[in-house]
């Protein structure tokens, strides 16, 4: 049987990856610094199992790597980095691009539960803006197809943006209202009360669209947004160890909230395998 891209799934055209590859090459001036390095704060924090490795003997695997940004930012640091991506665009623009940076990771132009088959193993999982692309049972295929791919020791790192209430703060006037509130109220009554307002507003949807936040976006690039805590049971299901998860505003100068607030944008993180 012909395998099919799934219907949240798209391949780019070389015009959105040559877009991509102009956001990697002006990284020092756009929200990509905080990107990577955040992922990079992530493994110097979580690298204990293997620091005294040298960063060669280290393989890192870029899931759904695009135009390559973290094979190609690992192996500059010397790592044995390997990047994957079905879309054979994004595989095209990451070789020009590790060409230009002077490096050679390995690209693969693949799904990765066929990369799970070949039995290959890595210490370094990096899956950053991947999560939000995917709907609950396609995240668990995955996080299952990832396990097959590391060792006992092995960390996964992740980011996903934007977070799930994040769609409250492009509602007039509900943005200056929820940071007044956010002032007020303790974080576990405010966490409550923008819960209400979010099924507030898809009750409204229903009434006047016939369908809620989550119903109107299944079909787009970002298709599921999730919180913190549906993340955790996803991990906790599909046998993950949640090292450390956080929420914040990472790419603003001046966040509009505290770290782990629930209208946070960014969430990310670290996992192992269960011992």
């Amino acid at each position: 049987m012909e395998n099919k891209i799934k219907s949240t799934s798209f391949e780019y055209d070389f015009s959105y990856q040559e877009n991509q590859a102009n956001k990697y090459r002006n990284r020092a001036s756009n929200h990509w610094k905080f990107r990577i390095q955040k992922a990079f704060d992530l493994f110097e924090q979580f690298k204990l199992e293997f620091s005294a490795q040298k960063p060669s003997k280290i393989s890192v695997l870029d899931v759904g790597c695009s135009s390559g940004t973290f094979a190609i930012e690992f192996a500059k640091r010397g790592f044995t980095s390997v990047g994957i991506d079905f879309d054979p665009e994004s595989i095209k623009m990451a070789k020009i691009l590790a060409k230009e940076e002077s490096v050679k990771p390995e690209f693969i132009c693949d799904d990765v539960s066929n990369l799970a088959l070949s039995k290959r193993k890595f210490e370094v999982i990096v899956c950053f803006d991947i999560f939000e692309h995917l709907h609950q049972d396609e995240l668990g295929s995955l996080l299952v197809s990832l396990r097959k791919l590391m060792k006992p020791d092995s960390i996964l790192i992740f980011h996903t943006y934007p977070s799930k209430y994040t769609n409250l703060l492009n509602i007039f006037l509900t943005n200056k209202l929820l940071r007044a509130l956010a002032l007020l109220f303790p974080e576990n009554k405010f966490r409550k009360i923008v819960k209400f307002l979010y099924h507030l507003n898809d009750a409204i949807r229903l009434i006047f669209k016939g369908q809620t936040y989550e119903d109107s976006i299944k079909k787009h690039d970002h298709c599921r947004l999730y919180s913190i805590d549906e993340l955790i049971d996803i991990f906790l299901r599909s046998k993950y160890r949640v090292r450390f998860i956080e929420s914040s505003d990472l790419y603003l100068e001046n966040p509009k909230y505290s770290k782990n607030n629930i209208l946070n944008s960014n969430l990310y993180g670290v996992l192992s395998l269960e011992p």
